[in-house]
């Protein structure tokens, strides 16, 4: 027993330090500092980032779960792509189960849930006002997290993963879209103001109108002549949430 917990310490430390170089790459690869397609030398990144070879193997296999990365032969990897076939991908999964998360979510929600929303969606419009896309992410994500709250807690994981997978798309268009900025605030107002409505077919069709939004703008910036065609059928399906619309 002593033994057991002499080595909780030691177990946790290792734990941090994993989790701390998983949380530098991403950054990185999010970022760009690591650009899509390029092979992961792990000696160079280990001197770069200031991370001990066994956290770096382990936040690999991490990133690798997240599509960040790709593993190669002779255990070597390689940042993924950026391709609009992945970002296709990612929203066509994405857009039915949160259009149906928030019209679950829309009638449980409470006063406090409200406020909280108006509160983020304060804190979004002053750092998209700065351009800053770092601070905003963080009520960003909180935003949707809670627009789709009350749908259960298996459907919030597996948005959340979906956002993280949508990050390096979503920050690409948020910072070189034509007044992206000022788009997303309208959107997002325009959301909220249906859950504050308590409308949720409406809030349905807000939510996949800004999804798809941010979708096909970023493939008319990146690949104009790309056709979506799995993406407009799943814009559709989506959409038939708000057949009850007047």
């Amino acid at each position: 027993m002593t033994r057991a917990l002499d080595e909780i310490p030691s177990a946790r430390r290792d734990a941090q330090r994993v989790e701390a170089a998983y949380a530098r790459l991403r950054e990185a690869i999010v970022k760009g500092e690591l650009p899509p397609g390029d092979a992961i030398l792990q000696e160079r990144l280990a001197k770069t980032y200031e991370i001990s070879r066994t956290p770096l193997r382990e936040a690999l296999r991490m990133l690798e779960r997240d599509g960040l990365v790709v593993s190669e032969p002779n255990r070597s990897f390689r940042v993924a792509g950026f391709t609009m076939s992945e970002m296709e991908e990612i929203y066509v999964a994405r857009l039915p189960i949160e259009a149906m998360a928030i019209y679950q979510t829309v009638p449980q929600l409470t006063t406090r849930d409200l406020a909280e929303l108006e509160g983020l969606m304060a804190q979004m419009a002053t750092y998209a006002n700065a351009e800053d896309y770092d601070s905003w992410e963080l009520p960003h994500r909180a935003f949707h997290s809670r627009l789709t709250s009350k749908a259960g807690s298996r459907i919030s994981r597996m948005l959340s993963e979906l956002s993280d997978h949508a990050e390096r798309y979503r920050r690409y268009y948020t910072i070189e879209g034509p007044r992206a900025w000022n788009i997303g605030c309208d959107e997002h107002r325009a959301i909220l103001d249906r859950c504050l409505a308590g409308e949720p077919a409406e809030a349905a069709f807000a939510l996949v109108a800004h999804l798809s939004h941010t979708a096909l703008s970023l493939i008319e910036l990146v690949e104009p002549d790309y056709e979506p065609k799995a993406l407009r059928i799943a814009v559709e399906m989506a959409n038939s949430l708000s057949k009850e619309r007047p």
